[in-house]
């Protein structure tokens, strides 16, 4: 998959075609986890995660026009409001608020959903799926125009999607804790910023998941945060073949990056 460095210095990326050369400064776990989450590619379970979550967000938006349709009637089929042609309009505002959301990188496979930017992308989708349904159906069908139907549309809409998001997320973290997506990544290094990285990792429940760490120079240590050890540099290729590592990420011992950089060429890292 990748392979990354870390060393003392200001936050950078230089994407080569299949190798990665990532720094970050080793005392700040959370920058180091925010710039390599731009890094690494993510697994095949949160891809398939976030197409659960577009297709989810289509029915669950359908399902609350439906709902307001019937709350702002009085659960009966209307004259004035036809369903058929209301349910039509659904549709298609359904499809402006993934296309939107979409434009805002809010699928993203390492997108944290339960934070402030998210919700307000939510907002503003729900928002333009509200505007494209009054222009589509009031204005091009001429048809019965309430004001409050379209408060409802966007309100239970809003609701909906972000409780859908809040789950997904939940569900993923299960799912990984489970240990179900996990990506396995071998450290180098045992300094505090390689101690940092992984409490970080394992406090986030990352995909990310260190098998073990190896050290240049040997260590009295056995494990940082519960992760083990595993021994010198010599036994890199061992390890790789062992656990099946798809991402390297050294903290220490830098001056051995262009052969670890070398090596994940070589293997496809």
């Amino acid at each position: 998959m990748l392979c990354s460095r870390l060393e003392k210095g200001n936050a950078c990326l230089h994407p080569p075609r299949r190798t990665t050369a990532c720094c970050v400064p080793l005392g700040f776990a959370k920058l180091t986890l925010i710039s390599l989450r731009t890094a690494f590619l993510a697994s095949a379970m949160i891809i398939k995660l976030r197409l659960i979550t577009i297709f989810s967000d289509v029915l669950l938006l359908i399902a609350a026009y439906s709902f307001s349709y019937f709350l702002r009637v009085d659960f009966i089929f209307s004259t004035d409001l036809p369903f058929q042609s209301f349910l039509a309009t659904a549709f298609f505002s359904a499809f402006v608020f993934v296309i939107c959301m979409l434009l805002l990188r809010s699928y993203h496979p390492q997108l944290r959903y339960r934070n402030l930017p998210h919700v307000l992308k939510i907002m503003v989708s729900s928002g333009t799926a509200t505007a494209a349904f009054g222009i589509t159906y009031y204005f091009a069908q001429k048809a019965y125009f309430s004001r409050l139907l379209l408060l409802y549309l966007f309100f239970f809409g809003f609701l909906l999607v972000l409780l859908s998001h809040i789950f997904m997320e939940w569900l993923e973290k299960y799912l990984i804790m489970k240990g179900f997506g996990r990506i396995p990544v071998l450290l180098i290094g045992t300094n505090r910023g390689v101690e940092s990285f992984v409490k970080t990792l394992i406090n986030n429940q990352s995909p990310y998941f260190p098998i073990g760490i190896l050290d240049g120079y040997g260590t009295s240590k056995k494990e940082l945060h519960g992760v083990p050890i595993l021994g010198k540099l010599n036994r890199l290729e061992e390890i790789i073949e062992e656990h099946k590592v798809q991402a390297i990420i050294q903290g220490d011992q830098i001056e051995q990056v262009i052969n670890l950089l070398h090596f994940c060429k070589q293997r496809g890292l």
